[in-house]
């Protein structure tokens, strides 16, 4: 494990385009994407494995989906994903994540066993399954929050009065 830093950068890969063992990712104002030319989308942008942080700010990921650990911790501040025909974001079991003024775009399903954590001001728009088979600890900010596609509803047992990820 390691901790990688980028701030406007642009990294670009075939497959998976970082791949976290036991490490940190800090992005900022950076892109992820796949290699043009390589005649398919890539299918991680983010792949985990084992206690990872994932800290994504301002930064535009189009190159497939994000798979989380579930032992991981992940943020996402302000930031658009771009999962193309693959799921947004999966993890095996029970992943975490929290996530603010998102844009999560795909054409296959939403969320995948992303059991934990917070959405606030985030759009999430696939055809079918935004929020996953019922989570039963990930909740929904007050605000801003959009389900595009079958529009499932969000349940009230999910949802938050007040938006803990609003800066103060």
């Amino acid at each position: 494990g390691g901790h990688l830093v980028l701030l406007r950068s642009k990294v670009a890969g075939a497959g998976t385009v970082v791949f976290l063992q036991q490490g940190d990712l800090e992005a900022t104002g950076s892109r992820l994407e796949g290699v043009p030319g390589t005649g398919k989308p890539p299918q991680w942008a983010v792949r985990e494995l084992g206690r990872c942080r994932l800290f994504l700010r301002s930064s535009y990921l189009d190159a497939g989906s994000i798979y989380l650990s579930d032992e991981s911790e992940n943020f996402m501040d302000r930031c658009v994903l771009e999962a193309g025909p693959r799921t947004l974001i999966q993890a095996p079991r029970s992943g975490h994540l929290a996530a603010r003024e998102c844009l999560l775009r795909g054409s296959n399903l939403g969320l995948y066993h992303v059991d934990r954590g917070v959405l606030a001001g985030v759009v999430i728009d696939v055809p079918r399954d935004p929020l996953g088979r019922q989570p039963s600890g990930l909740r929904i900010g007050p605000r801003y929050f959009h389900l595009v596609g079958e529009g499932q509803v969000v349940p009230p047992s999910m949802r938050l009065e007040t938006d803990p990820l609003q800066p103060r």
